[in-house]
C-alpha cells in the first residue's frame, strides 16, 4: 500500500469513526496543497531544515485548519512525505468515489462536448454499469 493509500484510508476511516465530512477534509488539503509551488517543496525536501521548523511553518500557516487534517500534516512532516500531499489527495477522491459508488469515465474527444453529449454518454454508462458516472473530458486536438 503506498503512503498516499496509507494516509487516505486513514482519514477515511477517521472520518466515519467520528462522523466527520470527508468532502470537508478534501477541501481542506486541497486548500493546503495549492500552497506547494516549486520553491516551498524545495524547503519541504531539504534536508537541513528540521522538522521542528517545518511544523512550525505549517503551524502559522494553517493554523485555522481542522485537527484531524493538522495532525496529518504533522505526521507526514515526521515521515518526510509532506511533498507527496497531492497523492493523498488523488488516493482519497477514490475512496470516496468507492463509497459513493462513482466511477470515474474519462472521454477522449477532439472537440468539446455539449451537454445534452455529456448527458448521452454519462446515461449510457450509468445504464450500462448499473454505477454513479463521473464523467472526465479530455480533448486532443
Amino acid at each position: 500500500m503506498s503512503n498516499g493509500k496509507a494516509y487516505a484510508k486513514a482519514l477515511m476511516d477517521l472520518s466515519i469513526e467520528n462522523n466527520i465530512d470527508i468532502n470537508q477534509i478534501v477541501e481542506e488539503l486541497k486548500q493546503v496543497n495549492d500552497y506547494f509551488d516549486e520553491e516551498f517543496i524545495k524547503f519541504l525536501s531539504n534536508p537541513k531544515i528540521s522538522k521542528e521548523n517545518k511544523k512550525n511553518i505549517f503551524k502559522e500557516a494553517f493554523k485555522n485548519l481542522d485537527k484531524n487534517v493538522f495532525a496529518l500534516l504533522m505526521v507526514m512532516i515526521d515521515n518526510n512525505n509532506i511533498v507527496n500531499l497531492f497523492n493523498v489527495i488523488d488516493e482519497l477522491n477514490e475512496l470516496i468515489n468507492i463509497k459513493e459508488g462513482i466511477i470515474c469515465v474519462e472521454v477522449m474527444t477532439t472537440n468539446t462536448l455539449n451537454d445534452n453529449e455529456k448527458e448521452t454518454i454519462k446515461l449510457y454508462f450509468q445504464n450500462r454499469l448499473n454505477k454513479k458516472i463521473n464523467l472526465i473530458e479530455k480533448i486532443d486536438k
